[in-house]
């Protein structure tokens, strides 16, 4: 990766995989040789990217894809963790500011004897950053990607994280598109679609649903618009088409933008 980098394919985002830590026994020297295995990768890359000063333009970002967390499953005092909610971050490169963010999980309150003892306490615990926040952040204070366009892919917006990035970027509102648009179906809650769009500017905003000629089903939403992003969701009951394929049109600032839709 580190060639790659130096190499000037200007590839943004690269993700390298290491498994191994979903253990069941011996997790302390396990996850010791894993870290240390984590750790080391990360200190040699930084390294050979100094060599040669592309260092000030990476940061690293590992993370896992599930917390731990110290609840028993219930069948002795030695079953090993649970899969959680919670987990720490660490960030690694010279663009990012030293310290930490958010709020240290306390066990040394006076509620921890009452709430059943530290794990119990560390069983309570909601993260206090949702991680999102710090995908927003990267976007757009290291990449450089517009506010709206990272709350458009996230899918809501997520606070960015203050004081993460040395020497926080602004996207260039010329590279932006006209308008966001797209849609989803969720098999899992009833079919239900979901028309999202966003817009930069204030205006009039008009989604309708064409059949596969073009010609015009039903208005699904026409009123003004302040700058940000939207969802329409339209469960089964409030739209009784046929399965099939359609299209969407969005009318805003005197253009039309069309998307293909297949109900099923």
């Amino acid at each position: 990766m580190a060639r790659l980098i130096k190499g000037g394919l200007g590839t943004k985002v690269y993700n390298v995989g290491f498994g191994g830590f979903d253990t069941h026994s011996n997790q302390k020297n396990s996850h010791a040789d894993d870290l240390a295995v984590v750790a080391n990768s990360i200190s040699e890359f930084h390294l050979d990217l100094a060599a040669t000063g592309h260092d000030e333009n990476v940061i690293s970002f590992p993370f896992s894809e599930f917390g731990r967390t110290l609840k028993e499953n219930g069948v002795g005092t030695t079953a090993g963790t649970d899969h959680g909610t919670v987990a720490d971050f660490m960030l690694f490169g010279n663009g990012v500011n030293g310290g930490f963010s958010g709020t240290p999980i306390d066990f040394d309150g006076d509620d921890v004897a009452e709430s059943g003892g530290w794990r119990a306490k560390f069983e309570e615990q909601e993260g206090s950053i949702d991680f999102r926040s710090i995908y927003a952040t990267l976007l757009q204070d290291w990449l450089c990607i517009d506010g709206l366009i990272v709350n458009y892919a996230l899918g809501n917006n997520y606070p960015k994280i203050p004081n993460l990035i040395a020497d926080p970027c602004e996207s260039n509102r010329d590279e932006n598109p006209d308008v966001l648009l797209g849609h989803r179906i969720n098999a899992n809650a009833g079919n239900t679609m979901e028309i999202r769009y966003g817009i930069f500017n204030p205006g009039a905003v008009k989604l309708e649903l064409l059949n596969s000629s073009g010609q015009h089903l039903v208005t699904l939403k026409n009123e003004h618009h302040q700058p940000g992003t939207y969802a329409l969701k339209l469960s089964p009951p409030t739209y009784s088409f046929a399965p099939g394929k359609y299209l969407y049109k969005m009318s805003y600032a005197g253009k039309e933008y069309l998307r293909k839709l297949e109900l099923e």
